[in-house]
């Protein structure tokens, strides 16, 4: 089965994207969407959390976390996360563009999704108090994992929410709207803007 789309439609996508600066955003954080091989065999990286974190214990997810002064920008933020989470070299990695920031109410953050490529798939270590497993997903299966379930979410808006239902467990959630906009950019579609809102100050 031929995958549908490239990247070069992602590409496209997100040269579009607004930019979103981290004292635009209530609670800025970023995480990092990386595609591996991507003119060949493309895969896509998502952890599983450790099972005894405070939010997100065991849950399915891209690595990533809060913005830091440091950082300068929320590409770094999403970058320096992945290297303290799963050990990823900065190096192997270039950036590509950020998906449209999603506010995750249990944790206070609204993340901005960066897209990145790495020729090939990075050694990873993960770090055990964080990241339980690291899982390696082909793009194709993403589209065929892909599901639309009818839920209620925790702001009480009802809908039919994506999902994933991969060998390596559930995805749903954040992450699963990440994954979502990254499939709909991927074959050169654009998913229903109001599903993501970001959190922004009144007075940036």
């Amino acid at each position: 089965m031929t995958t549908p789309g490239s990247l070069d439609h992602v590409k496209h996508y997100v040269a579009h994207a607004a930019a979103v600066l981290p004292e635009q955003l209530v609670g800025p954080a970023a995480v990092l969407l990386l595609v591996a091989g991507e003119r060949t065999n493309p895969h896509v990286w998502l952890i599983q959390r450790a099972a005894g974190l405070r939010h997100h214990g065991g849950q399915m997810a891209l690595p990533g976390g809060g913005y830091e002064p440091q950082d300068r920008t929320l590409w770094q933020t999403a970058v320096r996360e992945a290297g303290e989470e799963v050990g990823l070299d900065p190096g192997v990695v270039t950036q590509v563009g950020p998906l449209t920031p999603i506010v995750i109410g249990v944790s206070g953050y609204t993340a901005v999704p960066w897209v990145g490529t790495a020729a090939l798939r990075p050694r990873v270590v993960p770090d055990a108090r964080e990241v339980a497993a690291v899982h390696w997903v082909s793009v194709t299966d993403l589209f065929r994992s892909a599901q639309a379930v009818s839920r209620t979410r925790s702001s009480g808006q009802d809908g039919r929410w994506p999902e994933f239902h991969l060998a390596a467990g559930r995805v749903w959630g954040a992450t699963a709207f990440m994954l979502d906009e990254f499939l709909h950019a991927w074959s050169g579609g654009r998913p229903e803007a109001w599903r993501y809102r970001a959190l922004m100050r009144a007075n940036p």
